[in-house]
């Protein structure tokens, strides 16, 4: 694929579709702005998750699924996008693996929380926010 085509496609996916499309660049600002967006999605699920112990309802088990998949998949597209900016040679695979190592580290090291919590905290942050360092690509 070109970067023409990468662009024509960017341009009409408009600026909230280029957030759930594997084929977008996404600058600095605009990936903050997702990861501020998939911090909203991920809250909607908590609430609807915290609502199933209601004993009056109010809460939905789909929604209680559905919402952490959805910030899964924004996620996966904002790490695939900067890194597509960032001008890496495979970014689907590159951005799927970077998207999924800051929640295997948190299951890898779930039994120590107590111990090293912050530890844990900061790597999961810096692999999480990762993407946000990486250089663009020169034009």
């Amino acid at each position: 694929m070109t970067t023409s085509e990468d662009d024509r496609i960017a341009k009409e996916a408009g600026a909230v579709g280029r957030f759930l499309t594997l084929r977008a660049t996404v600058s600095r600002g605009w990936y903050l702005a997702g990861l501020g967006a998939e911090f909203m999605i991920l809250v909607l699920g908590l609430m609807s998750l915290a609502g199933l112990n209601n004993p009056t309802g109010g809460g939905s088990l789909a929604g209680a699924f559905f919402f952490p998949l959805l910030a899964f998949l924004l996620h996966v597209c904002l790490v695939t996008g900067r890194l597509r900016d960032a001008g890496a040679a495979y970014p689907i695979p590159l951005g799927v693996i970077t998207a999924t190592l800051p929640f295997v580290w948190l299951y890898l090291t779930a039994e120590l929380i107590e111990y090293i919590w912050p530890v844990m905290l900061i790597v999961f942050l810096a692999l999480y926010l990762g993407p946000v360092f990486a250089k663009r690509k020169a034009a």
